[in-house]
């Protein structure tokens, strides 16, 4: 239902009353059952959680910037300038 967006099929069923009915479930506490049948759900189906991303650390960002063909322009000429202006005595 989800993935294709169907509400159909929801309507079929009775909307989200008639769906909740079926599942034995209620729209404002949820799943029926005491603390052990939800750490049983956990185990058989997993938490409903995405897994957290690992962080990218600064060098990383560095680099990527590094490999940016403006950045490397501006930074060829800022070599190019501060070595001609130490050659000709300005700085």
């Amino acid at each position: 239902m989800s993935r294709e967006h169907d509400l159909s099929f929801l309507q079929q069923n009775g909307g989200i009353n008639g769906l909740t009915e079926k599942l034995k479930s209620d729209t404002e506490t949820g799943a029926p059952g005491d603390e052990t049948d939800q750490i049983n759900w956990k185990q058989a189906f997993g938490t409903n959680t995405y897994p957290r991303k690992k962080g990218r650390n600064f060098w990383t960002f560095v680099w990527e910037a590094c490999r940016d063909t403006t950045l490397i322009i501006l930074m060829v000429t800022a070599s190019a300038s501060l070595a001609l202006g130490i050659k000709t005595g300005v700085i």
